[in-house]
């Protein structure tokens, strides 16, 4: 992974900046009113708590939280999870925000490991109210980018190289032998390595590292990522804008209904070395933990990699063939063309999946063909296949 030595923490706070203070009270006071707290479990220890909160809190996830960390635990499966971790000795967050028909296990598991300093927000919305805490805590992470990233000082832009046409922060520093058109936009604090090619009309956001001899085609769009050398990011390529993360949420407190809410996604994208991404493309940052890719990494066109999912080196994702958040594909696989890994599912190294082929639960066996949706190995989609259709030609001649 070349010089990516950045833990996904450290990468986050590259990009956004450290996490901003928070008057807990305040916004608590906020959430109850919006429907986002359950008022009724909202207890006066838990106010006390939000109160007495004056260091600034990070974000984390609920496997790897910290005393220092705000955490979401959504679901059974991920209190069963976080359960054997804290019988383990873990640390527990400072704020924990649950679904409300958890709250009563969460508060039992917390009084008897003697985490009573930890607030409880329970929610029937915890996905949303997390997402608001969020916001606040790294506002510009939101958006993915400030109109203020692109601003330059013209009186220090001119001991810049110059580019014709081309618009380039006045913090961004520029390798030995890069080349930029016209129309190309760079961000504040961008580092782009030596002899790299940025084509006309691609915007490079701020923070953005691409290391040497990488090319960012025509219109492309890099956002949140650290990159290795020899990339190529083709034309109309999209790296590092906001993945797929919407649920549902309420409406104001005195309107009936629901609306769509975007979670905001604060972690980056990480590439490794000879990476490739063609015309087209999507790969999202990482809501809490980065999107990765290994070395090697080829995406062909209209293919998408969701937030926070990790490709091993040498895997080749066919056009129209991608992968849900938090999908996990090793070292050696193959996506053929309109093949995809549901949301948090893992293949293990070299499996190929044909055309096709949806992976709907974790296939851990190396060097497996996958077929068929739902997979399954391409052996048994051939015979089920054959099977149907010689009940078809009966059915037919009979």
């Amino acid at each position: 992974m070349g010089n990516l030595n950045l833990n996904a923490r450290a990468l986050r706070h590259h990009f956004w900046g450290a996490p901003q203070t928070v008057n807990w009270n305040g916004l608590s006071q906020s959430l109850v009113a919006d429907g986002l707290i359950d008022s009724s479990i909202f207890s006066a220890v838990t106010r006390d708590l939000l109160t007495n909160i004056t260091r600034p809190l990070d974000v984390g996830s609920i496997k790897d939280a910290g005393q220092g960390d705000v955490s979401l635990l959504n679901d059974r499966q991920q209190f069963q999870r976080w359960q054997r971790a804290v019988d383990q000795n873990a640390q527990v967050p400072a704020v924990l925000v649950v679904h409300r028909d958890l709250a009563a296990q969460v508060a039992g598991i917390l009084e008897k490991v003697g985490g009573q300093s930890t607030a409880v927000l329970a929610s029937p919305y915890p996905k949303v109210l997390f997402g608001r805490i969020i916001e606040v805590l790294y506002p510009k992470a939101v958006l993915g980018w400030a109109v203020e990233d692109f601003e330059t000082n013209e009186q220090t832009a001119t001991a810049m190289p110059t580019f014709p046409g081309a618009r380039i922060a006045d913090t961004a520093a520029i390798g030995e032998g890069v080349r930029i058109a016209a129309g190309a936009v760079i961000g504040r604090g961008a580092k782009i390595g030596r002899h790299c090619i940025v084509g006309p009309n691609a915007t490079i956001g701020a923070g953005v590292v691409l290391g040497e001899r990488c090319t960012v085609g025509p219109g492309a769009r890099i956002f949140a990522s650290w990159a290795g050398d020899d990339c190529d990011f083709r034309s109309n390529a999209v790296v590092g804008e906001r993945g797929y993360g919407v649920t549902l949420a309420p409406l104001t407190s005195d309107v009936d209904g629901y609306q769509s809410y975007n979670m905001p996604q604060i972690a980056g994208v990480r590439l490794g070395s000879r990476c490739e991404v063609r015309h087209g493309s999507v790969v999202d940052r990482g809501a809490l933990d980065d999107t990765v890719l290994g070395d090697d990494v080829h995406i062909d066109s209209q293919a998408t990699i969701g937030h926070g999912s990790r490709l091993g080196d040498r895997v080749s994702v066919g056009a129209l063939a991608g992968t849900a958040g938090q999908a996990v594909v090793g070292n050696d696989c193959l996506l053929l063309a309109r093949s995809g890994v549901l949301e948090g599912r893992e293949i293990a190294a070299r499996t190929t999946l044909l055309m096709d082929c949806i992976v709907t639960k974790p296939f851990l066996k190396p060097g497996q063909a996958l077929a068929g949706n739902p997979a399954m190995p391409a052996e048994a989609w051939n015979r089920r296949e054959a099977y149907l259709n010689r009940l078809a030609k009966k059915a037919l001649n009979s």
